[in-house]
């Protein structure tokens, strides 16, 4: 139970802290809900446009996304997924970095279509 009381009082700071840069946006929309097995999903929404979503089991995995419009007017979109493999997240407004040039598209493909012979016998040296 403490666990529900302490993640609610998280999200609840976190849409507090950001309808706060509006001071007359308000809580529209929230939900919170942890189960027993760790899992937890919550979802709110404020009345200057955010709105923003999470589930996921504690300290395993957890997706989720937000949108926002920016100061320009431009809607922003996000998401997320933070797993085993990391977190790697998505979103109209990241910055992209430079395509791959042909020559290292070139060589990874050359690469895949010959693995070394022997790659299995040095990966197991130490």
């Amino acid at each position: 139970m403490a666990l529900q009381n302490l993640n609610f009082v998280i999200v609840l700071t976190a849409v507090i802290a950001i309808a706060s840069a509006d001071k007359f946006a308000h809580v529209k929309q929230l939900t919170n809900k942890v189960n027993e097995d760790g899992s937890y999903e919550y979802f709110y929404e404020t009345s200057n446009g955010i709105v923003a979503q999470e589930s996921g089991i504690g300290g395993v995995v957890a997706q989720g996304a937000a949108q926002w419009t920016d100061e320009n007017g431009i809607g922003v979109q996000f998401s997320y997924v933070a797993d085993q493999n990391g977190y790697n997240p998505s979103g109209n407004f990241l910055p992209q970095g430079p395509p791959i040039p042909p020559y290292i598209l070139k060589a990874l493909a050359y690469m895949k279509e010959h693995p070394w012979a022997d790659q299995d016998k040095y990966a197991r040296r130490k």
